[in-house]
């Protein structure tokens, strides 16, 4: 399995198993409730994960240097997450083949960030 694939099933089994075993009124609202939850919760990791992606880069490129010059990166937070939002809702409408344009959409939006100050 693809490294995508294997992120979608972990964080789907990930949210079943957290609506089976912390919200226990799930049970009573019957499979649907559960189904809600077990595909709200990978969007949540999405967010997180789009959270630490941004913070990480934004730490990790700023603070690298090439002999006088300097990188800079400012990738925002809010525009990381609607990516990764839009490309999660894309990728499960479209069964996965979207995943392929989903990384090239994120990896752009993570470079567009990128800028180097030149110095001399």
């Amino acid at each position: 399995l693809r490294l995508g694939t294997m992120y979608l099933l972990t964080a789907l089994t990930i949210g079943l198993i957290a609506v089976l075993l912390f919200i226990p009124s799930a049970i009573i609202l019957g499979p649907f409730a559960i189904l809600l939850l077990s595909v709200l919760i990978p969007f949540l990791f999405g967010g997180i994960k789009a959270l630490f992606q941004s913070a990480f880069q934004n730490l990790i490129w700023s603070g690298t240097e090439l002999g006088p010059h300097r990188f800079r990166s400012q990738v925002e937070f809010r525009p990381t997450v609607s990516v990764v939002v839009q490309n999660l809702i894309l990728t499960f409408l479209t069964f996965g083949l979207y995943r392929p344009f989903a990384a090239v959409r994120l990896v752009k939006l993570r470079l567009e960030g990128v800028s180097l100050e030149a110095l001399g």
